[in-house]
């Protein structure tokens, strides 16, 4: 991940400011000074939760019905990268499908976000898009959807067509 050159960063309980990773945690104090925004997404406070402009303290094991409101958002709003889609995306109809039911309103019971939020965030990450990182965590919770919840992350980034570009996902080479 492209920390020190991306706008925003989601993080998905990624304590990454207390990590063992100093390089990574020096990058995100970096870029969070350079102005980079940080959504902060975890049921328990942590240091970096303090350092990000949101904090959303999520109900445990709700992540997952998060990701697919913020994708059927970023699929309603249509701000996703039309031309990375296109190009390198298969099965935009069974995600689209797959979306249809699980709106802002349909999150909030499960995560305790109110969708009034979950709009307001996805209008963030399109302005920003496509430096804007999803980080699927590391090492997560292995919850009953962890799966899940870093599947959907790496959705996310592809929607916004931030794969091998400045301050998004960078393949190791």
């Amino acid at each position: 991940f492209d920390l020190k050159n991306a706008k925003h960063i989601v993080l998905y309980g990624r304590n990454i400011v207390e990590s063992l990773k100093v390089k990574e945690a020096k990058e995100f104090m970096g870029a969070l000074a350079n102005g980079a925004r940080c959504t902060y997404i975890d049921p328990r406070a942590s240091i970096t939760a303090c350092k990000a402009t949101r904090y959303w303290q999520v109900r445990p094991n709700s992540d997952y019905a998060l990701n697919l409101a913020i994708i059927h958002e970023v699929l309603k709003q249509e701000v996703y990268d039309k031309e990375f889609v296109e190009r390198f995306v298969s099965g935009m109809d069974y995600l689209r499908e797959a979306v249809k039911d699980t709106t802002p309103e349909w999150q909030e019971p499960h995560t305790g976000i109110p969708a009034a939020e979950i709009r307001a965030f996805v209008g963030e990450i399109a302005a920003d898009a496509p430096r804007v990182i999803f980080h699927p965590g590391w090492m997560s919770a292995r919850h009953r959807q962890s799966f899940h919840v870093t599947r959907s992350a790496l959705i996310l980034n592809a929607l916004l067509g931030n794969i091998e570009t400045p301050g998004g996902c960078l393949i190791a080479k």
